[in-house]
């Protein structure tokens, strides 16, 4: 953020932070089945708090997804520790979330997968953008290779290869039963 006093652009920092709505007991490692999720303390209290707020950010998202992604199902991933939110701040006024999840693919590296990421009209995208580096530590403690990012907003490659991600593949999908069921 920049400020200007007096014809002076003064660069103002930005106190970023993401906050995790659960807690790891025993410091042990998401597992990537969903009978063994019990590793966190799902803060299900306080996702439901927010849960008004969180869906109306879901429902922007969700214009630019496809899959299962309906607000249901991604209540009851969070809920049952399937997926993981932080909720961002910046200077203390929430601004957007994100919520991931450890995958594993077939060369048996682990991911953590950002699923949904959203940053509120107003927010200057590059401050949470940069703030994700802070997920790197958590995803580097659940024995992650890699930290991934998909979406169909063609967009994001200017923000996400400055940052160091690299475009791995681009996913088309068919509806084998296009409206035959």
């Amino acid at each position: 953020m920049t400020e200007v006093h007096g014809g002076n652009s003064v660069k103002q920092e930005v106190d970023f932070k993401l906050m995790p709505l659960f807690t790891p007991i025993n410091g042990m490692r998401l597992a990537n089945s969903r009978h063994d999720q019990y590793q966190y303390k799902i803060e299900s209290d306080k996702i439901l708090n927010c849960w008004s707020t969180i869906s109306k950010g879901l429902e922007i998202v969700h214009e630019f997804s496809n899959g299962d992604m309906s607000l249901p199902k991604v209540l009851n991933d969070l809920l049952a520790g399937d997926l993981l939110l932080w909720l961002g701040f910046a200077d203390g006024k929430y601004c957007g979330f994100v919520t991931v999840r450890k995958d594993m693919n077939i060369n048996a590296n682990n991911y953590l997968s950002i699923v949904h990421l959203y940053i509120k009209q107003g927010t200057d995208k590059q401050i949470f953008l940069n703030g994700l580096d802070n997920l790197k530590p958590f995803a580097k403690e659940q024995g992650c290779h890699k930290m991934r990012f998909w979406t169909l907003r063609k967009g994001w490659e200017r923000k996400l290869i400055p940052m160091g991600f690299k475009q791995s593949y681009i996913e088309y999908t068919l509806d084998l039963y296009r409206g035959e069921i």
